[in-house]
């Protein structure tokens, strides 16, 4: 993996930023020899989210202040004012140029004039190197120092037009989840209603079919009595009949005994 992955601001967003150790816009494009050849200017992402490292200017962009700050010169630069690309100018702390850029030590919160000759004042300060450095200063660089305080202005917006997104996504998403949960509820309280209501009728039914078994119960009850008296009827008049047969039998005996 090198030391610089670059990505257009088009995919410019806090999970790019996350992914990503810098980003860049290859309309800001120059290829002047200053290390970089791929026609962007990148932001190299720090340890702390508070800080930017602009290896084509050697200074840090805070991300609080929206500001640029100088870590040679010890001061900031005006808001939405991006230094000039500079060379021959070491990486702050021995930075060897790979992995995350170290974070800036001592800020002080001195501002610089965006007019100042830079090269003057770092040679005022007795820096060994400061004697090579010189800054770009052809017709485009206006222009590249515009577009990259855009592209510094923009990660602002675009963080909190991600954060707005995302909140506006969790709204949906609790909304869709409070809608599925109310739509579940009522199809559990519809299909218990519905089994509640089967459950009446059938027991309905139930009760249907007991208050007939029972009916017929007494109906035969009630017939099997009928029967059971009949037959008692029929028995006790048999019996009579029986009797009164052997009685008349006895009576005719003794009169053919008498005679």
């Amino acid at each position: 993996m090198t030391a610089f992955r670059l990505l257009k601001p088009a995919l410019f967003g806090a999970a790019a930023l996350v992914l990503s150790s810098c980003y860049y816009d290859p309309s800001y494009g120059y290829n002047d020899g200053y290390g970089y050849t791929s026609g962007g200017v990148s932001f190299v992402h720090t340890s702390s989210s508070n800080w930017f490292y602009d290896p084509a200017v050697r200074c840090y962009y805070d991300r609080r202040r929206s500001c640029y700050y100088d870590p040679y010169l010890y001061g900031y630069y005006p808001r939405g004012y991006t230094p000039r690309p500079i060379y021959n100018c070491p990486h702050p702390y021995g930075w060897n140029g790979r992995g995350y850029a170290p974070v800036p030590r001592s800020v002080r919160g001195n501002y610089l004039n965006r007019n100042a000759d830079r090269v003057a004042q770092l040679q005022a300060r007795n820096y060994d190197w400061a004697r090579q450095v010189r800054v770009r200063n052809d017709a485009n660089v206006a222009r590249w120092q515009a577009n990259q305080a855009q592209a510094a202005a923009n990660y602002r917006r675009n963080i909190q037009q991600a954060q707005a997104r995302n909140q506006s996504n969790l709204a949906r998403t609790q909304a869709r989840n409070q809608r599925n949960l109310a739509d579940a509820r009522a199809r559990n309280q519809a299909t218990a209603q519905a089994n509640q209501n089967r459950l009446q009728v059938q027991q309905q039914i139930n009760r249907d079919r007991m208050d007939q078994q029972r009916r017929q119960v007494q109906q035969n009850q009630a017939a099997a009595r009928q029967r059971a008296a009949e037959n008692r009827a029929r028995n006790q008049e048999n019996l009579r009949a029986a009797q009164e047969k052997n009685r008349q039998r006895l009576e005719e005996w003794k009169r053919q005994r008498a005679n």
